[in-house]
């Protein structure tokens, strides 16, 4: 809806604003090489547009951004949503926005949200730095008010309405979840991190048209190193968007999936040595590796030589935490972790720590039950040494059994004390051990299942899709056409002979049968 103006220059201004895409919408879409044309003119617009100009109002009933939808007129939204976030004063604190819902950047951040959601891909391909500009102007000024929470999600909302399958990996997805651990917003990062990466922007462009690849084609094909939805990537961007990911699902407690990330990081190729996000990535790897998998792993097939000397020399005290719990030594294990409390501060890994003692003692209990079938808890007690008491084992089988870590249950047995309370006190509960899997277990064992079942086909188009796009790419091309050569200048000297001996004999018999005739 549009809003009136006593402004001619603004009246002007909004025209100009509004008149991309026409309006009101053509019968008949127009051809793709009229739709360059149509945003070609806009953009040049836009570009001779000052922020002052587009920032005029903005506090006021006059702002531009009340005018425009950010779903039909996204470039002309984008503009003065970019002109407006860098006219906001740097000194408005968080606390402000967050206690006044009327505040101008509270207005910001809701428009913010609203073209995150809402704008219209075709249109933004063409403008992908102004894009990327948005999403760096958002982050900075949520900084600065010490309040990264407020752009994490129009960031979230945008990465994924570009691509939803998030597939294509960008500087955008380094600078989300390092604003989501900054904020602590772990949660709030799976939408992302939770979706495979299957490529990183290309120097190429779209292979299978002749058209600007901003009018079709897949994340990959759009998303190129030229086209300006990422900014410039080196090793450590990959690196780190990985250790932060791991510590996103760390903090969720999803030992799995932080595993698959740390992979990523201690797998990395190095030169001579590997990194120091290597190396920290490293010491959490084998820490997650004892909680989820309750042992020392073993380096992955693809790690390379440099870094596994590198990581042995460099994390020797978790790797002696590591060859404790293997040996389920808890004294030991807890006077380990008691003289290395320095190192786990230093390397802000006490938590994990406290974490991995905890699956230890899981650990501990689980093996019961290749002893017993049912026991009383005063006996498992003896079997957990690092909780203290039997009041702490019986919190940690509850919680075990709730989790579906443990298929067991608690049967407490009467009792005649004179409270409730005082039953609870002086019972010792039986835990009877039902075997397998509880039924919590199963779903969700089912479940991981179908999930890896869904990836793996996923990742089958994929490959096939990629395998298409590589026949018709340049350098596949060059490749074919350079391997036939090699092959013709590879004959050999007496294949060379042969092949013309062939020929004279071949000659003679042509001859020999034209003086028959």
């Amino acid at each position: 809806m549009v809003l009136p103006s006593n402004n001619k220059k603004m009246d002007e201004l909004l025209a100009q604003l509004l008149s991309f895409p026409p309006h009101p919408l053509l019968a008949q879409p127009i051809g793709e090489e009229e739709y360059e044309n149509h945003i070609t003119r806009v953009l040049l617009y836009l570009g001779k547009t000052s922020n002052n100009a587009l920032s005029n109002g903005m506090n006021g009933p006059d702002n531009l951004l009340n005018m425009l939808d950010p779903a039909v007129n996204s470039l002309s939204f984008l503009w003065v949503l970019v002109a407006q976030g860098k006219a906001r004063p740097d000194q408005v604190s968080g606390q402000d926005i967050a206690a006044n819902a009327s505040n101008p950047s509270a207005s910001f951040w809701k428009d913010c949200l609203r073209f995150s959601e809402q704008f219209d891909v075709r249109q933004i391909r063409f403008a992908a730095a102004k894009w990327r500009e948005l999403l760096d102007v958002m982050a900075t000024i949520a900084r600065a008010a010490d309040m990264p929470i407020l752009a994490v999600h129009p960031i979230r909302a945008a990465i994924l309405r570009l691509d939803p399958e998030s597939s294509t990996f960008t500087s955008n997805h380094h600078l989300f979840v390092s604003l989501c651990l900054e904020a602590k917003l772990y949660r709030a990062a799976l939408p992302v991190i939770d979706k495979d990466i299957h490529d990183f922007p290309s120097g190429a462009t779209n292979v299978t048209t002749g058209v600007p690849a901003s009018l079709n084609g897949t994340s990959s094909s759009n998303i190129t190193l030229s086209s300006g939805f990422s900014a410039k990537m080196t090793y450590q961007t990959y690196l780190e968007y990985y250790l932060y990911g791991a510590m996103a699902y760390m903090y969720l407690k999803k030992w799995s999936k932080a595993l698959d990330f740390l992979t990523c990081v201690i797998t990395a190729p190095v030169g001579t040595n590997p990194s120091a996000i290597m190396v920290e990535a490293y010491k959490k790897w084998v820490l997650v590796g004892l909680i989820h998998k309750g042992a020392l792993l073993k380096y992955p097939s693809q790690t390379a030589a440099a870094s596994t000397r590198a990581y042995h020399s460099t994390a020797k005290a978790y790797e002696g935490v590591a060859i404790l719990f293997e040996r389920g030594e808890a004294v030991k294990l807890q006077s380990e972790v008691k003289e290395g409390q320095v190192i786990w501060a230093q390397d802000q890994n006490s938590g994990l720590i406290e974490q991995t003692l905890k699956a230890f003692r899981k650990f501990c209990i689980l093996s019961i039950d290749r002893v017993y079938a049912s026991v009383q808890l005063s006996t498992l007690a003896l079997y957990d040494p690092l909780g203290g008491s039997i009041a702490a084992t019986q919190l940690l089988v509850l919680e075990m059994i709730s989790n579906g870590d443990f298929y067991a249950s608690l049967t407490f047995p009467d009792s005649q004390g004179d409270s409730e309370q005082d039953s609870l006190n002086d019972a010792d509960p039986m835990l009877r051990i039902h075997g397998g899997l509880s039924l919590a277990g199963e779903a969700s064992q089912l479940t991981a299942v179908e999930a890896q079942l869904s990836r793996i086909t996923d990742l089958e188009k994929r490959i096939q899709a990629t395998d298409r796009r590589l026949a018709f790419g340049k350098e596949y091309l060059q490749s074919t056409v350079k391997s036939r050569k090699n092959r013709e200048t590879g004959i050999t000297l007496s294949d060379r002979v042969e092949r013309f001996g062939m020929m004279m004999e071949l000659d003679e018999d042509e001859d020999l049968m034209g003086s028959m005739g």
